[in-house]
């Protein structure tokens, strides 16, 4: 029998969000990844158009995945468009 370990999702670094939404988005990111399998990191960094900031989650074989956000998302609002982007 061969068990698979969920993890939650590493966050390494979070840029360009006010030090008081940090840990929120943080959180939520975390959250999404619950049923993962395996080790997956996540960076949230700000957009390419300069509005809002992206999730970007990679993980073993390749994997990769990105969920843009406007930037007035509730936390919740962040945990579920970051689950849809890893359900894709």
């Amino acid at each position: 029998m061969v068990l698979s370990l969920a993890m939650p999702i590493d966050v390494f670094a979070i840029e360009g969000l006010p030090d008081s939404r940090r840990r929120g988005v943080e959180q939520a990111v975390e959250t999404a990844g619950l049923r993962l399998p395996g080790a997956h990191e996540a960076w949230v960094v700000p957009a390419r158009a300069g509005v809002g900031f992206c999730v970007r989650i990679t993980g073993p074989d390749g994997f990769f995945c990105q969920a843009e956000l406007a930037g007035d998302e509730t936390d919740a609002e962040i945990k579920d468009k970051v689950m849809r982007a890893l359900e894709r």
